[in-house]
This record gives structure tokens, C-alpha cells and sequence, in this order.
């Protein structure tokens, strides 16, 4: 695996033998004490063009009665460049030494054995940076900077800088925070940035300087903190990502971004139309924050937009016959028609979008349609699937509809139909306050349009398909568009972007590279499954079930371990996997919310034989499933917590389908459900699940204690190797590209050869094997 590492540091729990423990560490020379538990740590880059400066501040706690000596551990991965490394302790410089990769292959080795972790198994190719830290006191702070400087990679126009963290078992966490700071300065303007990762907060002070941060109070530190970012001198940037395993088509990632220093004529004007329910249940903290919403709309219209209000309940009231420019006596005129809206009447939905789409358009100023409702209509027409279809017929324009449903009473099924056949997207909140900040951050986002309409297109050997979004949004100062798809063949191909900007359109074109093989980014392949997952399903949530969409489902679910209606894993320490298709339910939630087992036989999943899951994370014959042995826990955690929750807001999808008038897409089921689907179609970060896990092109499930790659359990032929065993060691040396892999965890079973199989044990196993063993067992 090719990596440029700037920093590389993780976290242990606890000062107890056995805790999970990774990178940056800090080991007692007493054998009897396991790695310290860390309270704080703190991370600030320097990013100038390719040259970063990483500092490092760890707090590590030493809970014990006695004054401790410890070894200070700082892995540094295969392929790192780094330089100047420097070590502070207590404000001291200290000296340390950097071990070559021979010296450091033993002491990674007796560091893994020690602390029984395998989580640092992916570094062992790499060199090491270790020092003495005297005297820790008892029960006291041991404070530990480091400084070093590295080179980041930079390939098409993407800079990518890695912070390894992964633990093994359990996910480890800081006791207090976790900070993640990266300044960047750039003598090209810096466009895209982007984690797969973490959810962070970008602030750019103009086009070359910016700032990405991340910050968790007890940070789960289960996965690798990845940043990247893209520099170009266009007017919009578009740069390119890679994954393509061996033997497969191609996955990609397009991050497509407006340069950020624009000037006021670069920016479009707009046509805002506000579609305000004033209906009697609006009445109270609903209206007063649907109120405030709305004048913070008003008051950041730009004097070019063009914008108009609809008030709706049992009647239709404009605030103009026509949009009106956004002068400040318009807005102030605006805000009284705002003031004096009052709760009364019935819901006429159907009339207030007919206005909304029968007012006259302007040639080149895109038009926008916020509505905000809080339930269904009462008024006129009041068939959904008659409104849905009358609002697309009347839409010639292809004005894009906005749509904000209030409270329990909205049936999400009917208005995410309205938004997405309008090429918009529906958010909902439970109350007025809630209406209130969404309300606002989404006119945010889209207050500043650069270009409308946009058209991708790639001309070259790659041919690209199946890519999400599928109908591309339109493009905003201050945004960046993720499309991910999938490509066949390989070679240097343009990529086209077009748009319109005005009246007039403009397209960009770009040279890229699409490999016939690239091992990095594998990230991408997730990302990608769990968009066109997400799109299946709102597919037939909002049309109704297909054999042929549902079985596509069924097949990504299985292939990426994704948890959907259709495919469900249910996985404890004492029970094998099972997995379910067809509206089966192998999660069962009791009136205390604790989990329950579905039961075992096969046709209460409602499958033939051969149509669901079998043990080990394989999808054997229904025979091999054996009943659970014991009761799983009340609540999931972590990622586990994760899938049980997207299965419990997805578990009344194949009852709902194609209804949009059903009682069960109202309210909380429904309101969740859609969330839940949103989130997956516009899925940006590689989410890590409780159950499976997605691991250099490999599919593991976690079963009876156990990661089980999938397939693997069928194999007609297994090699048994003890955990942390000469055996062990030679099959890393031999294979290395397994890091990855055996960090899951202390028991492994992964495919080799065609029918054979890795079976890695800890009280089990062999502890030697001979190199034409490990060759043989690799052999198809």
C-alpha cells in the first residue's frame, strides 16, 4: 500500500494488560502494566504546498501507586518521509532514536505479543522512533510532544495527508479531547477539501489559505484520520480519485469545486419563491420560528436575486403577482407581509404549488422553491400521488423545489416525492427551533449560485457508469459536488463540466487519468455501494418493489456489508451471523427497546432454502444456521449501535413501498426513514460498522468472536495458525499486504487459494508452518 504518512499516532484506554492500544504510546518497562491510558491529545499541521510540520501534544495518565520509567513508542509506516523529528518531555527536548526496519521488525514484534494488539500489525513494515521517559510520577500527568516535518504525496492535483489511529478490539477513546487542526497554505489556490473520515469544519480565509478541523470529547479512534485537498488555478476545479482492485472495474471520485475569491459579477442572481404553510396547526412556536426563518432569508437576498412569498392554508395569498427584485423596500414590504401571517384554516398544498410554478421565469436566474409544510393536504386536491404528479407536469421551468416538513403530522413519503421528481431534497425538524436553524443553514448553502444545470461528461478509453448524484445540483460559492461512480477500461480521458452561468453556458474541461490499477482510496468502493443502495431503496420506497431492484440490493448489501431492509446482519459474541432478504426482520425491538431474536428456522424470514445467510458470515444453505445461545446485549454500541439504528429507521420500507399516502410513512417512521435514505444517497464518509467490516477489497463479518470474510467458511480446505505464533509472523512476512487485514483483530479467518482458507486462532492452531505450506495454501 502506497502511503505518505505525516502523522502517525493513536491511542490506548487504559493502563491494564489487554487494553487495546495503537500508535503513539508509551509503555512501563514493568511487564506487569499495559500501555498508559491517554486524557488529551492535540494535533496541529502546517501544510506550505507539499512541506508539513505535524506537532503532536499527548497527556498520558499514570494510574498506578508507583513512579514509572516507560518507553515512548512512535511507529512510523512503510513508505513515510519523514525529517527533523524532535521529542519534548515536560518541556525538556529529549534525545530518541529512529530504528531502521530489521531493528524495528523485533520490536514490533514484542511490542504486538506483549500487548496482545494487532492493531499495530499494518506499521510493521515501516521504521520506528522510540525514547526513555523518566520518572512518571504516581498517580500523576505525563506530558509528550513531538515535532516532525514530511513531504506530502501529490498525484493529479490532489494532496493526501493520513493520520493513522486505528485500534484493535473494541474502538479505544480519549479520555478528554481529541483535536485534529490543518492549516494549509497554498501558492495555487486550494480548492476542494475533503475527509472520508471525520466530519470537519472548513474555514477558508481566501483562495490560498485554509483551515480544516475536527474535534470529539472521548473521540472513538477506530479509523485512520484522512484529509485531502485539491489546488487549481480554474475558475471551477475538478479533481480525481481512484480505487481499482484486481480483476474489477474501476471506482472514482469527482470532486468538483468554485474557486473561492469570486467576484460580485461571477456570482448569480436568483428567484426565491417562499411557500409558507399558515395552517391552523402552524399555530404557535411553529409559526413564530417559521417567522424568524424566513426574515433571515430576506434580509441575505442579494439586490440581484428576484423573489416572491406564498402564504397557504385554506386559501392562497401572494405577497406579489410577480417575483420582485430584492431591494430593501421590497424586503422591508416583504417582512411586514411576514408579520402579519396568522395559524388559521386548512392545508391547501396543491394550490399554493400551482402558484408557485405558474409565475413567470427569467432566462438564465435559476429558480428556487422553499416549501415548508407541516402536514397533509385538506384542502382542493388532496391525492399525493395526484399533487406529485400535477407539481411535475406544471414544473416546464425545471425550478427546483425545496422541502421543509414540520412535526409529526408530515407524510415524508409524499413530499420527498415532490422534492426529488423537482430535483430538490427535503429536510425535517420535530419543532420551531429546529425549522428554524435548518431553515437558515440551507439558505446558506445556497445563497450564492455559480452554476446551474450542470452536465458531466468524460471523452477518452474510460467509460464511466452508475454514478451518484444521479441528477447533478447545482453548484454554490463556498461548495464542492462528490460524484462517485464506477469506470471500465483505462487510459487518459477529458472530463467536460458544463453549465449554465446566466443566460449563457459555459463548459471546462480537464485531463485525468484512469488506472488499470491502483490499490489506494479503497474507501471509494463503501462510499460508492452505499449511494446506490440508498438510491435503490428511496426507489422503491417512493415507487414500489421490483424484484429486479430489490435483488440488486440484496446483492450490494451482501458484497460491501451494508445493512438494509432486504440484508441484515444480527451478530453477538455467542451466535453466528445470520443474514435475511425480503422484508424479513432479523432485529426484533421489545417495548424496553432492548434487542430480541427474530426466530431461527428460515421461513420466518420468509425465504426458500438457500435464501438467506449462514454461519460465518458466508451465505451457505439455510442448514448450517444453528439457533442463538444466548441473550444479546440491550443496546448495541459504536458502530454496531450504527447498523441496528439505519435497520430500525429502514425496517417499515417494504410495507410502505410506493405509498404515498400510507400511515406508516407519517411522522417519526417516516420523517427517519427518509433521513436515513438521504444520508446513504449523499453518503461522503466511509462510516465504520459494528458488524462488518470493509477491508482491503475483502468483505469480514463479525461472527462468534470473530472476523469471517465472506465465503471463507465454506472453504474446502483451511490452515490453521495460532495468533502471535512464528506461524504467524512468517505468513505477515510472506504476505504483508495482509496488515490491513489480520489488525482486525485476534481471530481471522480470510480466503487464500480458490477453496482455501486462513484461519487465525488465539488458544488454537499451529505454531510453525513451512514456506511451501504458506505458498501451497495461496495457490488456486
Amino acid at each position: 500500500m502506497r502511503r505518505t504518512i505525516l502523522g502517525v499516532l493513536a491511542l490506548s484506554l487504559g493502563l491494564l494488560p489487554g487494553a487495546a492500544s495503537a500508535i503513539g504510546i508509551l509503555i512501563p518497562t514493568d511487564r506487569s502494566y499495559g500501555p498508559m491510558a491517554i486524557e488529551s491529545h492535540r494535533v496541529e499541521v502546517e501544510i506550505t504546498d507539499r512541506a508539513a510540520v505535524t506537532k503532536v501534544d499527548q497527556v498520558f495518565l499514570n494510574s498506578t501507586d508507583q513512579v514509572l520509567e516507560a518507553t515512548y513508542i512512535f511507529p512510523l509506516p512503510a513508505g513515510s518521509s519523514v525529517s527533523q523529528f524532535a521529542l519534548w518531555i515536560n518541556g525538556e527536548r529529549t534525545e530518541g532514536e529512529v530504528l531502521e526496519h530489521d531493528a524495528a521488525a523485533r520490536i514490533y514484534q514484542d511490542i504486538v505479543a506483549r500487548l496482545r494488539d494487532p492493531g499495530l500489525i499494518e506499521y510493521m513494515g515501516g521504521n520506528l522512533f522510540k525514547a526513555r521517559v523518566f520518572p512518571i510520577p504516581a498517580r500523576g500527568e505525563q506530558r509528550v510532544e513531538i515535532e516532525f516535518t514530511s513531504v506530502l504525496s501529490f498525484e493529479s492535483g490532489v494532496y493526501r495527508y493520513i493520520y493513522p489511529m486505528k485500534t484493535s478490539g473494541e474502538a479505544a477513546r480519549t479520555m478528554r479531547d481529541f483535536t485534529v487542526t490543518a492549516r494549509i497554505d497554498s501558492a495555487i489556490p486550494i480548492q476542494s477539501i475533503y475527509s472520508p473520515t471525520h466530519e470537519i469544519d472548513i474555514n477558508r480565509r481566501d483562495d490560498h489559505h485554509a483551515t480544516a478541523g475536527f474535534e470529539r470529547d472521548r473521540a472513538d479512534l477506530g479509523k485512520d484520520f484522512q484529509l485531502f485537498f485539491t489546488v487549481s488555478s480554474d475558475d471551477v476545479g475538478l479533481s480525481l480519485l481512484t480505487h481499482r482492485p484486481a480483476g474489477e472495474d474501476g471506482f472514482f471520485m469527482m470532486m468538483v469545486t468554485p474557486r473561492n475569491d469570486l467576484e460580485d459579477d461571477e456570482i448569480m442572481g436568483k428567484h426565491v419563491t417562499f411557500v409558507i404553510d399558515t395552517s391552523g396547526s402552524m399555530s404557535g412556536d411553529k409559526m413564530d420560528k417559521a417567522k424568524d426563518a424566513l426574515n433571515f432569508c430576506l434580509e441575505h437576498l442579494r439586490s440581484d436575486d428576484l423573489f416572491n412569498i406564498i402564504r397557504f392554508s385554506s386559501d392562497v395569498d401572494l405577497f406579489s403577482e410577480a417575483p420582485v427584485n430584492a431591494s430593501e423596500s421590497h424586503v422591508e414590504e416583504a417582512k411586514e407581509f411576514v408579520d402579519r401571517m396568522r395559524a388559521l384554516g386548512g392545508t391547501a398544498i396543491s394550490d399554493a404549488l400551482a402558484a408557485a410554478l405558474d409565475q413567470p421565469e427569467e432566462e438564465g436566474v435559476p429558480h428556487i422553491i422553499v416549501f415548508l409544510t407541516d402536514g397533509m393536504p385538506t384542502v382542493g386536491q388532496t391525492d399525493p400521488d395526484r399533487i406529485v404528479d400535477d407539481v411535475e407536469r406544471s414544473n416546464g421551468h425545471r425550478a427546483r423545489i425545496f422541502v421543509f416538513g414540520l412535526g409529526e403530522d408530515v407524510n415524508a413519503n409524499f413530499l420527498d416525492s415532490i422534492s426529488q421528481e423537482n430535483r430538490g431534497a427535503s429536510e425535517y425538524a420535530q419543532g420551531g427551533e429546529e425549522l428554524e436553524q435548518k431553515l437558515s443553514g440551507f439558505y446558506g448553502k445556497i445563497a450564492f449560485p455559480v452554476m446551474a444545470d450542470l452536465v458531466v461528461k468524460v471523452d477518452g478509453d474510460a467509460e464511466i457508469y452508475d454514478v451518484f448524484p444521479r441528477e447533478l445540483p447545482d453548484l454554490f460559492h463556498g461548495g464542492q459536488l462528490l460524484l462517485l461512480g464506477r469506470y471500465r477500461d483505462d487510459g487518459d480521458a477529458e472530463v467536460v463540466l458544463g453549465g449554465k452561468v446566466g443566460a449563457q453556458t459555459k463548459t471546462f474541461s480537464y485531463e485525468v487519468g484512469f488506472p488499470e490499477r491502483e490499490g489506494d482510496n479503497d474507501f471509494l468502493a463503501h462510499m460508492w455501494a452505499t449511494r446506490k443502495v440508498g438510491y435503490l431503496l428511496d426507489n422503491i420506497r417512493l415507487n414500489g418493489e421490483e424484484s429486479e431492484l430489490v435483488d440488486e440490493v440484496v446483492t450490494l448489501g451482501r458484497r460491501y456489508g451494508i445493512v438494509t431492509p432486504y440484508t441484515s446482519f444480527l451478530v453477538t459474541e455467542d451466535a453466528p451471523v445470520t443474514t435475511a432478504r425480503r422484508g424479513q426482520q432479523p432485529w426484533v425491538v421489545d417495548e424496553v427497546q432492548q434487542w430480541q431474536y427474530a426466530p431461527a428456522e428460515p421461513e420466518a424470514f420468509g425465504g426458500d432454502d438457500g435464501d438467506w445467510g449462514g454461519y460465518g458470515g458466508g451465505w451457505a444453505d439455510s442448514a448450517t444456521v444453528a439457533a442463538p445461545s444466548a441473550a444479546p446485549p440491550a443496546m448495541p454500541m459504536g458502530g454496531a449501535r450504527a447498523d441496528y439504528e439505519r435497520y430500525r429507521a429502514l425496517s417499515a420500507l417494504p410495507g410502505t413501498a410506493g405509498q404515498t399516502g400510507t400511515e406508516a410513512a407519517e411522522g417519526e417512521t417516516g420523517r427517519r426513514m427518509s433521513e436515513e435514505l438521504r444520508d446513504m444517497r449523499e453518503a461522503d464518509r466511509q462510516e465504520t460498522s459494528g458488524v462488518t467490516r470493509y477491508v482491503a477489497g475483502r468483505l469480514f463479518v463479525h461472527s462468534g468472536g470473530a472476523w469471517v470474510e465472506d465465503g471463507a467458511s465454506g472453504a474446502s480446505e483451511t490452515l490453521e495458525i495460532e495468533y502471535l505464533s512464528d506461524a504467524y509472523f512468517d505468513l505477515l512476512a510472506a504476505h504483508p499486504e495482509l496488515g490491513e487485514v489480520l489488525s482486525l483483530g485476534e481471530n481471522v479467518t480470510l480466503r487464500a487459494g480458490e477453496g482455501k482458507a486462513i484461519v487465525v486462532r488465539t488458544a488454537s492452531g499451529r505454531s510453525s508452518v513451512s514456506a511451501g505450506e504458506l505458498e501451497d495454501i495461496f495457490e488456486d
